[in-house]
Formats: C-alpha cells, structure tokens, sequence
C-alpha cells in the first residue's frame, strides 16, 4: 500500500507567489520567481508536490535551467488535468518540504475547482475546470465496439463547476450520461469556442488514440465532420482544422457540455453528444 505524505498547512502567512497562465509559456513548464528560491534551506529538491484546495495532488519535478528554477517533469500533467486556460490566475503557498498549495482563478475572477489526476503516478503520495476535463473511473468491463474488437472501458467521468447555475445544468445532466464505449467530457469554454483550442484530455488520447493519426470524425445529429489533429506535440493533441466549422453547424456556445464517445476505433469515429447551457 502507497505511504501517504501528510499534507503541509498553508495559511496566508505562508511564501507565495503568483502567475497568469499563458499557453505558449506555461503549458509545458513553469518558472518560480527567482526571489522565491530563499524560501528552499538548503538544496533545492528534485520533486515538489502541487496540492489543490481539494487536497489532490500531483508529483511535479523541479529543475534549474540557465540559472532559473522550473516546475518541469509533470507540470504539463498538471494543466492538461485542470485545463488551464489563457488568463488563469494561480496563486502558490509553500509549507515547505517542497509541498506547494494552489489556488486557481479563471477569467471572471471565481475560483476554479480543480480535477484530480487523469493518469496514475507512480509516487509515495496518494493521489487521490472554462474547459472541464474529466476524472477517470476505472472499470473491469469491456465493450464490443462497432468494428467488432473488443474495447477496454474506462469511463472518464465528468466533474464540473461552472459559476453559474444555467452552466450547472447542463453538467448536471451531462453527468448523467453513460456509455459502454470509451468517452471524454468538455465543458465548451471561451477558447474552445472563439479561439478553436479544443484539448483532447491526456489521460484518452494516450490510451486511445495513435501517434501518427491526424484526424477524426465527429459525428452529432446523423451529420459527419472530419477533424484534423495536432500531432507535432504528442504530450498535448489538439483538434485542429474542421472543429470551429463543427462549432458552427451545431451553434455551440460557451456553457454547452460536449461528450465525445469513441464508437469505432479504427476510423476514429466519436459521436458528440451535446448538452445545451440555458440562454
């Protein structure tokens, strides 16, 4: 059985610091101010945990490049988990030991709740959303998918927490839905919309989807749209050319919950089931 690590106090007496979430510098790795480095005695330690307000928590590895210090091995896990969006703001406490608390607000200045990890780390610790990725919930059955071949499920359930209540109905009955094929749940956000940036969560796309394969079907109201796929960073997959025309012909909006099932695996068919915000 995994030795839990007991989870350091935090107050707001403790060292922070902040940082605004912009995709093409964060997604990746982190960097820690370098005047927050004095609160590490001693040698800097090579693994760092991420707590939530939840109390989930992920093993993050630091490193220093070119004199700066980085969240670095697992950072990325961390965004792809809580879908970290342009303009996120997070806050850091240190309780020392290299255990770090976090708080992350999204645009409208509420603070977000935060999934816990869609993969299992191999770690001491027991681990336990505008675009909500999902939990994963792991099952021993498996489903018949539609070219015959036996697919293992494992069912990514959705846990939201949009700030308004018509966002809460659409989840609440998004939640409700079940399949006997492989399925992933996404809250449409600002960016998914507007901006076409439409994240296939890690935890599907690593078990599910090849590294060479650049494009799906999505099917939704017996209509088809074929979708390319980002393949140049394999750690984070992306739709691509098609998702904002898909967008359009089923007038989606900031709000709607979208589940995409994986019903025929060879040709990468996911039927889109949408679940409408109230305007």
């Amino acid at each position: 059985m995994a030795k839990q690590r007991k989870i350091a106090d935090f107050s707001e007496s403790s060292p922070q610091f902040f940082k605004v979430h912009v995709p093409e510098l964060s997604s990746h790795q982190l960097r820690i101010p370098s005047d927050f480095v004095k609160y590490f005695t001693e040698v800097v330690p090579y693994k760092s945990t991420i707590t939530s307000w939840e109390k989930r928590s992920w093993l993050v590895e630091l490193k220093k490049v070119d004199g700066h210090l980085y969240f670095r091995e697992g950072w990325q896990q961390f965004v792809d988990d809580n879908s970290l969006e342009f303009g996120d703001f997070l806050m850091f406490y240190y309780g020392g030991n290299a255990q770090f608390y976090v708080k992350v607000y999204g645009i409208n200045g509420c603070q977000k709740k935060l999934s816990g990890p869609t993969r299992e780390i191999d770690t001491d610790i027991t681990h336990p959303q505008e675009n909500q990725i999902v939990e994963r919930r792991k099952s021993k059955q498996h489903a018949q998918g539609a070219n015959g071949k036996e697919i293992a499920q494992e069912d990514l359930c959705p846990r939201f927490s949009l700030g308004t209540q018509e966002g809460n109905s659409a989840c609440k009955e998004a939640s409700k839905f079940v399949s006997e094929f492989p399925f992933f749940t996404v809250v449409m956000s600002h960016s998914c919309i507007n901006l076409s940036l439409m994240t296939i969560p890690s935890s599907f796309h690593s078990r599910y989807m090849e590294k060479d394969r650049c494009g799906v079907k999505l099917v939704a109201s017996n209509r088809s749209w074929p979708v390319k796929v980002s393949t140049t960073d394999q750690t984070r997959r992306r739709f691509l050319h098609g998702w904002s025309t898909f967008c359009r012909n089923n007038t989606l909006k900031v709000g709607d919950v979208c589940v995409f099932e994986l019903i025929e695996k060879n040709d990468f068919v996911l039927k889109v089931s949408i679940f409408r915000c109230p305007d």
